[in-house]
């Protein structure tokens, strides 16, 4: 049977995972930035480049770039993807989480929405940081739907299954 125990013991096994994921694919955009870091795997930057290539449009003015070198992925999706890992650890950390709503998604995507209106009808010039924090907003609430989601299907296939 399908105990409450053994739940939360994949719920835990599950968000876990889901750190040590989006951790990876954090740090594998951020590579280009240190490359004395990661010397030994330099080799994968242009397969990385491919394999950001379908997420993002990688427009090289809105790279997060320094002296070394330039993110995969422009600031704003940097930022989602820095805000699905701050909320994944979030997540780990958590026993309890508020009950979720669709209109929370919508609401974090209105700033990401007024940024590129703003930006797009020069009412102030494009900037990394406020695409970056926007990404973040939104990334962040992103991430817990599409946890629900994972959850769900997950323990209706156990269900399922057993």
């Amino acid at each position: 049977p399908f105990t409450i125990y053994r739940k939360i013991e994949l719920n835990i096994y599950l968000r876990f995972t889901l750190v040590i994921i989006s951790f990876l694919w954090l740090m594998f955009n951020l590579m280009p930035l240190f490359p004395q870091a990661f010397s030994d795997f330099i080799f994968l930057f242009p397969y990385l480049h491919i394999m950001y290539s379908p997420v993002c449009h990688q427009e090289l003015q809105k790279l997060i770039c320094n002296e070394f070198g330039c993110t995969f992925l422009c600031a704003r999706c940097t930022g989602i993807y820095a805000g699905v890992f701050i909320f994944s650890v979030v997540l780990l950390l958590k026993t309890s989480m508020p009950a979720y709503a669709i209109k929370y998604l919508f609401i974090a995507g209105i700033p990401i929405i007024v940024d590129v209106i703003a930006s797009s009808i020069s009412i102030y010039t494009y900037s990394k940081l406020a695409a970056f924090i926007t990404g973040t907003i939104f990334g962040s609430t992103a991430f817990y739907y599409f946890y629900i989601g994972i959850q769900n299907w997950f323990f209706e296939k156990k269900r399922q299954v057993v």
